[in-house]
């Protein structure tokens, strides 16, 4: 199997969960120069319990002339990362943290994404989510952490019309066997029914919540993925 740092896995996935995030919202949009495509997807979307919002763009300008073009555009945008084929800008406005990422894809086309996050009263957000670890049924606050070395990694929650979706990615310092066991004996233990269960990913359900686990060998441990949909329909 595919092994990858745990950094890299989390970025992975963040990346995937914008894409699935659902339709385009109406937020303004990013001044881009001519040419360009961007669609902004969240807006019911909160990172470890504070808002975030995260676009995917085209610009028809090599990297280096994208970077430089954007930079002058948000000049806010103060620190960044120079990496093959990729650049990073990232800078605070306001009660704002932007991260932009600029991929290339060729000689006149980059692509990237925007994660704006939305800085909130810390403290008081920790302690919403203290209290929500312990409410009864809580699976994904509290199952990962029967797990030996397990850090949380990304707390990702969005509201939809029918119903709510939360993601967490974990990574762990055990093998993926002992990963999958004691998942798996603590779902049960929870009365979740399972409608499909392999070593690597797994379907669950219990009442109007469905839970989706994947578990993936990362250098160092294993990666654990949990997608969870409160009020689905039978």
């Amino acid at each position: 199997m595919l092994r990858r740092s745990s950094a890299a896995f989390v970025v992975t996935m963040i990346m995937a969960i914008a894409v699935q995030a659902g339709e385009a919202s109406a937020l303004e949009d990013l001044s881009l120069p001519p040419g360009s495509t961007q669609t902004s997807f969240g807006g019911r979307m909160h990172l470890f319990g504070m808002p975030i919002d995260i676009r995917v763009f085209g610009i028809p300008l090599p990297i280096a002339q994208a970077a430089r073009t954007l930079g002058e555009r948000y000049p806010m945008l103060s620190d960044m990362g120079l990496y093959p084929r990729r650049v990073v800008l990232s800078g605070h406005v306001v009660n704002q943290f932007w991260v932009m990422n600029l991929e290339s894809e060729g000689p006149r086309s980059t692509r990237g994404s925007l994660s704006v996050l939305t800085e909130t009263d810390f403290s008081s957000e920790l302690t919403a989510r203290q209290h929500a670890a312990v409410r009864q049924g809580d699976t994904m606050s509290s199952l990962p952490w029967r797990l030996t070395g397990a850090r949380l990694r990304l707390q990702l929650e969005q509201e939809e019309p029918d119903g709510r979706n939360r993601t967490q990615v974990w990574t762990s310092t055990s093998s993926m066997e002992s990963v999958s066991a004691v998942i798996r004996q603590g779902l049960r233990n929870e009365r979740w029914l399972a409608e499909t269960d392999t070593p690597t990913t797994s379907r669950w359900r219990r009442a109007r919540s469905l839970l989706q686990i994947t578990i993936t060998a990362i250098d160092g441990g294993t990666g654990i993925v949990l997608l969870q949909h409160d009020g689905a329909e039978s």
